[in-house]
């Protein structure tokens, strides 16, 4: 039977940030976010992952670094952990990825972002190499990907509003003692006691259920 446990107010203040700067970003009025500095971080392994395979790739492969480990998340938490909440923020992840990407285009002509380690530009090269360095170019693939990015995040977002915690995600564990599988349990300590409060008493409800043994006679 379903259970209506109120405001989740953590999750809540969460969708309410997801939503802020989905709509700060997609309108152009920030062109950063928190989640960017996890995106360096994937940005610049891709580009060591991708050295040996040349330098287009190379200079790509930041690029599809920071957009391939949300993309995997995505996939886990939907396929493998039946986690719609955690498959859904993921997935704004990726929307606000590509916007990150949309703004390095942009950069592409003028140049004037900041670069790590003072390197080459990624998208200048690129762009460079694939004939699409006009400023005509670079707009139209900056800006495709930039609506590209904002269409997902609001996905992402609309997801994770409909996707809220309650009994209902929950899945049996292999030995049969039910186990949560929300993404967003932790920030609440309301649901977390419930949740608690709820495999006790299956775990004691499947103790009830056993037959009794009956004792082993003395000779």
């Amino acid at each position: 039977m379903a259970r209506d446990h109120g405001i989740h107010w953590p999750r809540a203040a969460l969708l309410a940030l997801l939503l802020w700067w989905t709509i700060r970003l997609g309108s152009g009025a920030a062109t950063w976010c928190f989640v960017d500095f996890v995106n360096l971080a994937f940005h610049e392994f891709g580009h060591l992952a991708f050295r040996p395979f040349g330098m287009t790739l190379h200079y790509l492969g930041g690029t599809l670094g920071q957009l391939f480990v949300p993309a995997m998340l995505v996939v886990y938490f939907a396929l493998r952990r039946g986690e719609p909440s955690g498959s859904a923020f993921c997935l704004w992840w990726v929307g606000e990825s590509l916007i990150n990407v949309s703004i390095y285009m942009e950069d592409a002509r003028e140049l004037n972002l900041p670069l790590v380690g003072g390197g080459d530009h990624d998208w200048n090269e690129l762009f460079y190499r694939f004939g699409l360095l006009g400023e005509e170019s670079v707009a139209r693939v900056a800006g495709t990907t930039h609506l590209l990015g904002t269409v997902i995040m609001g996905g992402g977002s609309t997801s994770c509003c409909r996707h809220r915690p309650s009994g209902a995600c929950t899945r049996q564990s292999p030995a049969g003692a039910p186990r949560s599988n929300c993404f967003f349990p932790i920030l609440t300590s309301r649901h977390v006691c419930w949740n608690l409060a709820n495999e006790r008493e299956d775990l004691l409800t499947l103790r009830k259920s056993k037959p009794p043994v009956a004792p082993a006679s003395i000779p």
